[in-house]
């Protein structure tokens, strides 16, 4: 309801049938998009990508990768829940079975 409504006055504003505020600057614009996205980017993030939203809850949390690109691609197969071990392999159906071959 508020998005339809928030369409309308925006509607509004650009047909000229409503006067847009005079004290918003585009720097403000800009601030206050920025913002509406994270929080839409973070209600997404919640309800989606539940492996590595326990890893990571915040959308706007930095990672910082090692310099070394193998680690780094393993940290990210890591956060994705894909490291190509047995279980995860058994879980994408490229493995006939979740145990080790150590039989663990």
């Amino acid at each position: 309801m508020a998005e339809q409504k928030a369409k309308e006055l925006s509607l509004g504003i650009f047909k000229g049938d409503i006067a847009a505020p005079t004290t918003v600057t585009a720097k403000d614009t800009y601030r206050m998009s920025a913002e509406i996205v994270k929080k839409s980017r973070q209600r997404q993030w919640y309800s989606t990508g539940r492996y590595t939203y326990s890893l990571i809850p915040r959308v706007s949390t930095k990672v910082i990768f090692p310099k070394e690109h193998n680690i780094g691609i393993t940290y990210i197969r890591m956060m994705v829940h894909n490291t190509m071990l047995k279980d995860d392999s058994y879980r994408t159906g490229i493995s006939e079975s979740a145990l080790c071959d150590c039989g663990k």
